[in-house]
Protein backbone atom coordinates (compact mmCIF):
# COMPACT_ATOMS: atom_id res chain seq x y z
CA UNK A 1 0.00 0.00 0.00
CA UNK A 2 0.79 3.54 -1.11
CA UNK A 3 -0.27 6.62 0.21
CA UNK A 4 0.64 9.13 -1.51
CA UNK A 5 -2.04 11.28 -3.07
CA UNK A 6 -2.96 9.15 -6.55
CA UNK A 7 -2.65 12.47 -8.67
CA UNK A 8 0.81 12.13 -7.83
CA UNK A 9 1.93 8.48 -8.70
CA UNK A 10 -0.93 6.92 -10.39
CA UNK A 11 -0.65 4.84 -12.97
CA UNK A 12 3.48 5.64 -12.97
CA UNK A 13 6.21 3.44 -12.35
CA UNK A 14 7.59 3.97 -8.94
CA UNK A 15 10.89 5.29 -9.14
CA UNK A 16 13.95 4.09 -7.87
CA UNK A 17 14.63 6.73 -5.12
CA UNK A 18 10.95 6.56 -4.18
CA UNK A 19 11.42 2.65 -3.87
CA UNK A 20 14.47 3.57 -1.73
CA UNK A 21 12.60 5.69 0.84
CA UNK A 22 9.99 2.98 0.87
CA UNK A 23 12.52 0.23 1.48
CA UNK A 24 14.28 2.55 4.33
CA UNK A 25 10.99 3.15 6.09
CA UNK A 26 10.10 -0.34 6.58
CA UNK A 27 13.42 -1.60 7.79
CA UNK A 28 12.84 1.60 10.36
CA UNK A 29 9.46 0.83 11.43
CA UNK A 30 10.46 -2.80 12.39
CA UNK A 31 13.02 -1.48 14.30
CA UNK A 32 10.44 1.16 16.14
CA UNK A 33 7.95 -1.05 16.43
CA UNK A 34 10.51 -3.13 18.65
CA UNK A 35 11.17 -0.12 20.63
CA UNK A 36 7.82 0.39 21.44
CA UNK A 37 7.00 -3.07 22.28
CA UNK A 38 9.93 -2.48 24.87
CA UNK A 39 7.94 0.37 25.85
CA UNK A 40 4.75 -1.60 26.59
CA UNK A 41 2.64 0.28 23.64
CA UNK A 42 1.23 -2.64 21.01
CA UNK A 43 -1.06 -2.08 18.30
CA UNK A 44 -4.42 -3.53 18.43
CA UNK A 45 -5.09 -5.51 15.51
CA UNK A 46 -8.85 -4.31 15.84
CA UNK A 47 -8.97 -0.65 15.37
CA UNK A 48 -5.46 -0.20 14.23
CA UNK A 49 -4.52 2.24 17.37
CA UNK A 50 -1.63 1.76 19.49
CA UNK A 51 -1.90 1.60 23.50
CA UNK A 52 0.29 1.78 26.14
CA UNK A 53 -0.09 -0.51 29.22
CA UNK A 54 0.20 1.59 32.67
CA UNK A 55 0.02 -0.80 35.50
CA UNK A 56 -3.65 -2.84 35.25
CA UNK A 57 -4.29 -0.65 32.71
CA UNK A 58 -4.34 0.02 28.64
CA UNK A 59 -4.37 3.31 27.77
CA UNK A 60 -4.96 4.89 23.75
CA UNK A 61 -1.87 6.31 22.95
CA UNK A 62 -2.06 10.37 22.05
CA UNK A 63 -0.29 12.67 22.78
CA UNK A 64 -2.59 13.95 25.58
CA UNK A 65 -3.16 10.96 27.59
CA UNK A 66 0.37 11.10 28.05
CA UNK A 67 0.49 14.16 29.42
CA UNK A 68 -2.51 13.62 31.46
CA UNK A 69 -0.97 10.92 33.76
CA UNK A 70 1.77 13.24 34.79
CA UNK A 71 4.19 10.66 35.03
CA UNK A 72 7.85 12.25 34.44
CA UNK A 73 9.80 9.04 33.57
CA UNK A 74 6.42 8.35 31.16
CA UNK A 75 6.98 11.69 29.75
CA UNK A 76 10.70 11.62 29.34
CA UNK A 77 10.54 7.96 27.53
CA UNK A 78 8.21 9.07 25.20
CA UNK A 79 10.05 12.49 24.01
CA UNK A 80 13.02 10.18 23.52
CA UNK A 81 10.29 8.16 21.42
CA UNK A 82 8.89 11.15 19.73
CA UNK A 83 12.37 12.69 18.96
CA UNK A 84 13.65 9.28 17.19
CA UNK A 85 10.57 8.53 15.27
CA UNK A 86 10.05 12.13 13.94
CA UNK A 87 13.90 12.72 13.30
CA UNK A 88 13.97 9.30 11.40
CA UNK A 89 11.47 10.35 9.59
CA UNK A 90 13.22 13.30 8.30
CA UNK A 91 16.39 11.81 8.04
CA UNK A 92 14.96 9.36 5.76
CA UNK A 93 13.37 11.78 3.43
CA UNK A 94 16.34 13.94 3.35
CA UNK A 95 18.63 11.46 2.19
CA UNK A 96 16.22 10.17 -0.60
CA UNK A 97 14.21 13.04 -1.68
CA UNK A 98 15.99 14.59 -4.82
CA UNK A 99 14.42 12.04 -7.01
CA UNK A 100 11.18 11.78 -6.16
CA UNK A 101 10.06 15.76 -5.15
CA UNK A 102 9.24 17.92 -7.76
CA UNK A 103 12.01 18.47 -9.90
CA UNK A 104 12.97 22.22 -10.63
CA UNK A 105 15.68 23.93 -11.51
CA UNK A 106 19.23 23.72 -9.73
CA UNK A 107 18.43 26.69 -8.11
CA UNK A 108 15.24 25.58 -6.60
CA UNK A 109 16.16 21.85 -5.51
CA UNK A 110 17.70 23.07 -2.23
CA UNK A 111 15.28 21.75 0.52
CA UNK A 112 16.09 22.42 4.37
CA UNK A 113 14.02 20.12 6.88
CA UNK A 114 14.23 20.71 10.03
CA UNK A 115 13.00 19.70 13.24
CA UNK A 116 12.83 22.41 15.74
CA UNK A 117 11.72 20.87 18.97
CA UNK A 118 11.55 22.12 22.68
CA UNK A 119 13.35 20.50 25.71
CA UNK A 120 10.05 20.89 27.98
CA UNK A 121 8.54 17.43 28.22
CA UNK A 122 5.38 18.44 27.79
CA UNK A 123 5.80 21.17 24.96
CA UNK A 124 5.23 20.53 21.13
CA UNK A 125 7.39 19.13 18.70
CA UNK A 126 7.11 21.38 15.06
CA UNK A 127 9.33 20.62 11.75
CA UNK A 128 9.79 23.45 9.19
CA UNK A 129 10.87 23.04 5.97
CA UNK A 130 12.92 25.81 4.12
CA UNK A 131 12.77 25.16 0.38
CA UNK A 132 11.62 26.71 -3.23
CA UNK A 133 9.40 24.42 -4.46
CA UNK A 134 9.25 21.18 -3.23
CA UNK A 135 7.80 21.65 0.58
CA UNK A 136 4.51 20.64 -0.39
CA UNK A 137 6.11 16.94 -1.00
CA UNK A 138 7.87 16.60 2.17
CA UNK A 139 4.40 17.41 3.87
CA UNK A 140 2.90 14.65 2.07
CA UNK A 141 5.53 12.26 2.37
CA UNK A 142 5.76 12.85 6.18
CA UNK A 143 2.28 13.08 7.07
CA UNK A 144 1.25 10.17 4.72
CA UNK A 145 3.88 7.81 6.36
CA UNK A 146 3.33 8.94 9.64
CA UNK A 147 -0.61 8.23 9.46
CA UNK A 148 0.51 4.76 7.80
CA UNK A 149 2.37 3.80 10.67
CA UNK A 150 -0.02 5.12 13.51
CA UNK A 151 -3.02 5.29 11.70
CA UNK A 152 -3.88 8.99 12.97
CA UNK A 153 -1.50 12.18 12.55
CA UNK A 154 1.61 13.88 13.98
CA UNK A 155 -0.36 16.26 15.97
CA UNK A 156 -2.37 13.61 17.75
CA UNK A 157 0.21 11.43 18.37
CA UNK A 158 3.21 13.60 18.95
CA UNK A 159 2.18 17.00 19.41
CA UNK A 160 4.18 17.65 16.23
CA UNK A 161 2.98 19.58 13.01
CA UNK A 162 4.73 19.59 9.74
CA UNK A 163 4.79 23.54 8.70
CA UNK A 164 5.24 24.31 4.74
CA UNK A 165 7.28 27.43 3.59
CA UNK A 166 5.07 30.45 4.90
CA UNK A 167 6.01 33.61 4.06
CA UNK A 168 9.56 32.62 3.68
CA UNK A 169 11.28 32.40 0.09
CA UNK A 170 14.25 30.20 1.28
CA UNK A 171 17.31 29.83 3.77
CA UNK A 172 19.28 29.22 0.65
CA UNK A 173 22.35 31.94 0.55
CA UNK A 174 22.39 33.58 -2.61
CA UNK A 175 23.76 36.98 -3.75
CA UNK A 176 20.91 37.66 -6.20
CA UNK A 177 18.50 36.70 -3.42
CA UNK A 178 20.03 39.56 -1.16
CA UNK A 179 19.61 42.01 -3.56
CA UNK A 180 16.00 41.72 -4.30
CA UNK A 181 14.07 40.27 -1.09
CA UNK A 182 14.04 41.41 2.95
CA UNK A 183 16.71 39.22 4.80
CA UNK A 184 17.03 38.66 8.49
CA UNK A 185 19.42 36.48 10.24
CA UNK A 186 18.77 34.04 12.81
CA UNK A 187 20.51 34.11 16.37
CA UNK A 188 21.51 30.91 14.85
CA UNK A 189 23.46 32.47 11.88
CA UNK A 190 21.46 30.86 9.71
CA UNK A 191 19.87 33.72 6.94
CA UNK A 192 16.11 33.70 5.64
CA UNK A 193 15.02 35.51 2.84
CA UNK A 194 11.09 36.57 3.35
CA UNK A 195 8.36 38.02 1.66
CA UNK A 196 7.37 41.15 0.53
CA UNK A 197 10.20 41.99 -1.38
CA UNK A 198 12.60 44.81 -0.01
CA UNK A 199 11.64 47.77 -2.93
CA UNK A 200 7.96 47.51 -2.37
CA UNK A 201 5.64 49.89 -3.04
CA UNK A 202 4.35 51.02 0.31
CA UNK A 203 0.25 51.22 -1.73
CA UNK A 204 0.70 47.89 -2.91
CA UNK A 205 1.93 46.87 0.44
CA UNK A 206 -1.59 48.54 1.91
CA UNK A 207 -3.31 46.61 -0.47
CA UNK A 208 -1.45 43.03 0.35
CA UNK A 209 -2.17 43.57 3.89
CA UNK A 210 -5.95 44.78 3.35
CA UNK A 211 -6.69 41.16 1.74
CA UNK A 212 -4.21 39.59 4.61
CA UNK A 213 -6.11 40.93 7.34
CA UNK A 214 -9.49 39.01 5.87
CA UNK A 215 -8.10 35.88 7.31
CA UNK A 216 -8.89 37.36 10.82
CA UNK A 217 -12.60 37.50 10.16
CA UNK A 218 -12.01 34.14 8.95
CA UNK A 219 -10.75 33.07 12.39
CA UNK A 220 -13.10 34.78 14.18
CA UNK A 221 -16.44 32.82 12.42
CA UNK A 222 -13.92 29.64 13.24
CA UNK A 223 -13.44 29.74 16.52
CA UNK A 224 -17.29 31.36 16.96
CA UNK A 225 -18.63 28.20 15.66
CA UNK A 226 -15.74 25.99 18.05
CA UNK A 227 -17.38 27.74 21.10
CA UNK A 228 -20.78 27.31 20.99
CA UNK A 229 -21.42 31.01 20.31
CA UNK A 230 -19.75 31.95 23.39
CA UNK A 231 -19.47 35.83 23.69
CA UNK A 232 -21.04 36.87 20.56
CA UNK A 233 -20.30 40.10 21.51
CA UNK A 234 -16.39 39.77 21.31
CA UNK A 235 -17.11 38.62 18.16
CA UNK A 236 -18.92 40.83 16.31
CA UNK A 237 -16.64 43.44 18.06
CA UNK A 238 -13.34 41.81 16.64
CA UNK A 239 -14.90 42.10 13.23
CA UNK A 240 -16.36 45.43 13.79
CA UNK A 241 -12.92 46.35 14.35
CA UNK A 242 -11.29 44.37 11.71
CA UNK A 243 -13.38 45.94 8.91
CA UNK A 244 -12.16 49.19 9.77
CA UNK A 245 -8.43 48.43 9.63
CA UNK A 246 -9.39 46.66 5.89
CA UNK A 247 -11.24 49.99 4.99
CA UNK A 248 -8.20 52.11 5.76
CA UNK A 249 -5.51 49.63 3.96
CA UNK A 250 -8.14 49.20 0.86
CA UNK A 251 -9.49 52.76 0.74
CA UNK A 252 -12.86 50.97 -0.11
CA UNK A 253 -15.88 50.96 1.91
CA UNK A 254 -17.05 47.16 3.18
CA UNK A 255 -20.15 46.01 4.15
CA UNK A 256 -19.97 44.00 7.91
CA UNK A 257 -22.54 41.46 5.80
CA UNK A 258 -20.25 40.00 2.85
CA UNK A 259 -19.64 37.08 2.24
CA UNK A 260 -16.91 36.05 4.69
CA UNK A 261 -18.60 34.14 6.38
CA UNK A 262 -19.99 32.47 3.12
CA UNK A 263 -15.60 31.60 2.51
CA UNK A 264 -15.74 30.22 6.06
CA UNK A 265 -18.22 27.72 5.79
CA UNK A 266 -17.42 26.66 2.20
CA UNK A 267 -13.28 26.07 3.50
CA UNK A 268 -14.42 24.22 6.74
CA UNK A 269 -14.95 21.21 4.85
CA UNK A 270 -18.53 20.38 5.89
CA UNK A 271 -19.29 17.24 4.13
CA UNK A 272 -16.71 15.32 6.33
CA UNK A 273 -17.70 16.28 9.63
CA UNK A 274 -19.07 12.37 9.72
CA UNK A 275 -15.60 11.00 9.59
CA UNK A 276 -14.61 9.39 12.43
CA UNK A 277 -12.07 12.09 14.12
CA UNK A 278 -8.63 10.19 12.87
CA UNK A 279 -9.64 10.48 9.34
CA UNK A 280 -10.85 13.79 9.60
CA UNK A 281 -7.67 14.99 11.39
CA UNK A 282 -5.94 13.02 8.08
CA UNK A 283 -8.66 15.03 5.54
CA UNK A 284 -7.77 17.88 7.03
CA UNK A 285 -4.09 17.05 6.87
CA UNK A 286 -4.34 16.48 3.09
CA UNK A 287 -6.58 19.93 2.66
CA UNK A 288 -3.23 21.79 3.90
CA UNK A 289 -0.84 19.44 1.41
CA UNK A 290 -3.20 20.49 -1.56
CA UNK A 291 -3.06 24.43 -0.43
CA UNK A 292 1.18 24.16 0.02
CA UNK A 293 1.01 22.39 -3.67
CA UNK A 294 -1.01 25.40 -4.73
CA UNK A 295 1.52 28.02 -2.92
CA UNK A 296 4.18 26.07 -4.19
CA UNK A 297 3.06 26.48 -7.74
CA UNK A 298 2.10 30.35 -7.36
CA UNK A 299 6.07 30.37 -5.42
CA UNK A 300 7.20 29.33 -8.70
CA UNK A 301 5.10 31.80 -10.77
CA UNK A 302 6.37 34.65 -8.74
CA UNK A 303 10.08 34.21 -8.78
CA UNK A 304 9.93 33.56 -12.65
CA UNK A 305 7.69 36.87 -12.68
CA UNK A 306 7.91 39.23 -9.66
CA UNK A 307 4.97 41.17 -10.56
CA UNK A 308 2.32 42.79 -8.26
CA UNK A 309 -0.96 40.28 -9.14
CA UNK A 310 1.53 37.25 -8.69
CA UNK A 311 3.02 38.42 -5.07
CA UNK A 312 -0.52 39.13 -4.03
CA UNK A 313 -1.68 35.61 -4.98
CA UNK A 314 1.11 33.83 -3.45
CA UNK A 315 0.56 35.61 -0.20
CA UNK A 316 -2.83 34.87 -0.08
CA UNK A 317 -2.81 31.23 -1.11
CA UNK A 318 -0.17 31.11 1.87
CA UNK A 319 -3.15 32.17 4.43
CA UNK A 320 -5.56 30.35 2.58
CA UNK A 321 -3.01 26.88 3.91
CA UNK A 322 -2.47 27.99 7.10
CA UNK A 323 -6.51 27.85 7.49
CA UNK A 324 -5.83 24.10 7.23
CA UNK A 325 -2.37 23.96 9.29
CA UNK A 326 -2.56 22.87 12.99
CA UNK A 327 -2.33 25.86 15.46
CA UNK A 328 -0.90 27.80 12.29
CA UNK A 329 -0.96 31.83 12.11
CA UNK A 330 -3.08 33.17 9.35
CA UNK A 331 -1.38 36.68 9.05
CA UNK A 332 2.13 37.99 7.87
CA UNK A 333 2.67 40.29 10.58
CA UNK A 334 1.12 38.22 12.99
CA UNK A 335 4.37 35.55 12.51
CA UNK A 336 6.53 38.19 12.20
CA UNK A 337 5.82 39.72 15.64
CA UNK A 338 6.17 36.11 16.73
CA UNK A 339 9.28 35.08 15.21
CA UNK A 340 11.24 38.46 15.98
CA UNK A 341 9.95 40.22 18.73
CA UNK A 342 8.58 37.26 21.31
CA UNK A 343 10.91 34.38 20.28
CA UNK A 344 13.21 37.15 19.31
CA UNK A 345 14.69 34.54 16.72
CA UNK A 346 15.73 36.82 13.99
CA UNK A 347 14.93 40.74 13.27
CA UNK A 348 12.44 41.73 10.66
CA UNK A 349 11.02 44.88 8.80
CA UNK A 350 8.12 45.35 10.25
CA UNK A 351 5.09 47.93 9.89
CA UNK A 352 2.42 49.13 12.30
CA UNK A 353 -0.19 46.78 10.35
CA UNK A 354 1.72 43.71 11.09
CA UNK A 355 1.42 44.64 14.87
CA UNK A 356 -2.07 45.52 14.22
CA UNK A 357 -2.64 41.79 12.62
CA UNK A 358 -0.87 39.89 15.56
CA UNK A 359 -3.05 41.49 18.73
CA UNK A 360 -6.22 40.76 16.54
CA UNK A 361 -5.17 37.54 15.77
CA UNK A 362 -3.57 36.65 19.63
CA UNK A 363 -6.62 37.93 20.89
CA UNK A 364 -8.67 35.22 18.93
CA UNK A 365 -6.36 32.76 19.63
CA UNK A 366 -7.41 32.90 23.13
CA UNK A 367 -10.67 31.08 22.23
CA UNK A 368 -8.90 28.56 20.15
CA UNK A 369 -10.11 26.00 23.16
CA UNK A 370 -13.24 26.57 24.91
CA UNK A 371 -11.55 25.56 28.12
CA UNK A 372 -9.88 28.88 28.17
CA UNK A 373 -13.04 30.96 29.04
CA UNK A 374 -14.45 28.89 30.91
CA UNK A 375 -12.12 28.64 34.42
CA UNK A 376 -9.14 30.22 36.69
CA UNK A 377 -6.70 27.40 35.11
CA UNK A 378 -8.02 28.09 31.48
CA UNK A 379 -7.81 31.42 32.01
CA UNK A 380 -3.98 31.27 32.94
CA UNK A 381 -3.37 28.79 29.88
CA UNK A 382 -5.08 32.23 27.81
CA UNK A 383 -2.01 34.21 29.18
CA UNK A 384 0.10 33.12 26.49
CA UNK A 385 -1.79 34.85 24.22
CA UNK A 386 -2.78 37.96 26.35
CA UNK A 387 1.17 38.14 27.08
CA UNK A 388 1.41 38.39 23.11
CA UNK A 389 -1.31 41.00 23.00
CA UNK A 390 0.43 43.60 24.86
CA UNK A 391 3.50 42.90 23.47
CA UNK A 392 2.02 43.43 20.07
CA UNK A 393 0.31 46.57 20.92
CA UNK A 394 3.52 47.90 22.99
CA UNK A 395 6.18 47.52 19.66
CA UNK A 396 3.21 48.75 17.53
CA UNK A 397 3.17 52.23 19.68
CA UNK A 398 6.94 52.14 19.88
CA UNK A 399 7.16 51.60 16.05
CA UNK A 400 5.34 55.08 15.83
CA UNK A 401 6.91 56.52 18.50
CA UNK A 402 4.70 56.89 21.35
CA UNK A 403 5.35 55.70 24.88
CA UNK A 404 3.26 52.52 25.87
CA UNK A 405 3.49 51.10 30.06
CA UNK A 406 4.06 47.53 29.84
CA UNK A 407 2.75 46.78 33.10
CA UNK A 408 -0.32 44.63 31.52
CA UNK A 409 2.54 42.81 29.25
CA UNK A 410 4.54 42.38 32.86
CA UNK A 411 1.81 40.99 34.32
CA UNK A 412 0.15 38.56 32.08
CA UNK A 413 3.67 37.31 31.79
CA UNK A 414 4.15 36.54 34.80
CA UNK A 415 0.85 34.50 35.14
CA UNK A 416 2.06 32.75 32.36
CA UNK A 417 5.57 31.90 34.08
CA UNK A 418 3.41 30.69 37.60
CA UNK A 419 0.93 28.54 35.42
CA UNK A 420 3.96 26.81 33.83
CA UNK A 421 5.89 26.50 36.85
CA UNK A 422 2.31 24.80 38.57
CA UNK A 423 -0.31 24.46 36.35
CA UNK A 424 -2.92 22.31 38.79
CA UNK A 425 -2.29 25.15 41.81
CA UNK A 426 -2.22 28.62 40.12
CA UNK A 427 -4.46 31.09 41.85
CA UNK A 428 -6.03 34.60 40.39
CA UNK A 429 -4.90 37.94 41.79
CA UNK A 430 -8.17 39.78 41.38
CA UNK A 431 -6.64 42.92 43.11
CA UNK A 432 -4.08 43.07 41.08
CA UNK A 433 -6.09 42.84 37.68
CA UNK A 434 -8.49 45.43 39.37
CA UNK A 435 -5.35 47.83 40.53
CA UNK A 436 -3.49 47.56 37.09
CA UNK A 437 -6.64 48.13 34.85
CA UNK A 438 -7.84 50.74 37.25
CA UNK A 439 -11.19 49.34 37.92
CA UNK A 440 -13.55 47.93 41.00
CA UNK A 441 -14.96 44.77 41.68
CA UNK A 442 -13.68 43.79 38.17
CA UNK A 443 -14.31 40.31 38.26
CA UNK A 444 -14.96 37.05 40.24
CA UNK A 445 -14.25 33.50 38.88
CA UNK A 446 -17.47 32.86 37.13
CA UNK A 447 -17.05 36.25 35.59
CA UNK A 448 -14.14 36.00 33.58
CA UNK A 449 -15.50 37.28 30.57
CA UNK A 450 -15.09 40.97 31.88
CA UNK A 451 -10.96 40.66 31.44
CA UNK A 452 -11.39 40.17 27.34
CA UNK A 453 -13.53 42.43 26.74
CA UNK A 454 -10.89 45.03 28.62
CA UNK A 455 -8.46 43.60 26.63
CA UNK A 456 -10.40 44.13 23.31
CA UNK A 457 -11.40 47.73 24.46
CA UNK A 458 -6.80 47.78 24.57
CA UNK A 459 -6.81 46.53 21.29
CA UNK A 460 -9.29 48.63 20.17
CA UNK A 461 -7.66 51.86 21.86
CA UNK A 462 -4.20 51.36 19.24
CA UNK A 463 -6.10 50.20 16.25
CA UNK A 464 -8.02 53.77 16.72
CA UNK A 465 -4.85 54.77 17.19
CA UNK A 466 -3.53 53.57 14.08
CA UNK A 467 -6.28 54.55 11.48
CA UNK A 468 -5.45 58.28 12.71
CA UNK A 469 -2.23 58.27 11.35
Amino acid sequence: MNPLNNHQINNHQINNSLKHFIEKYDSFCLIFSQKLNQSNIRKNEADKFYYIQIGDQFIKYTWNNIKDTHDRDLLIQINELRKYFVDSLIRIIEETKTDFCTQKTNTFLYCSVEALGSNALTSNYDVNISSFMIASDIVNLFNSYFYLFWNDTSGEIFDTNLYGNSFFITTFENESLDRKYNKAVYGSGKSVYYLPPEEIDPNLMRIILAIQTKWLIIKSFMYQEDNGGLGHKIYYKIREITMGLIQKLSNKQQNMNSNYEQMYNKMRMINNDQLPPNEFRNRVNQKYFECLKMSDGLREKYLLDSNFSNLSQLIDSISFSNFYGNETYFCIGTIYHILGYVQRLAKFKMYPEYFIQSMIENFLDIFRNFEYTKNVTGFFKSTKYIYRVYDAIGSFYSLIGIEYGNSKKVMFGNMLKQYKQNKNSVRFNHNRISQIYQLQNLTTNDNLFNIYMLILIDIEGAVHDYLQL
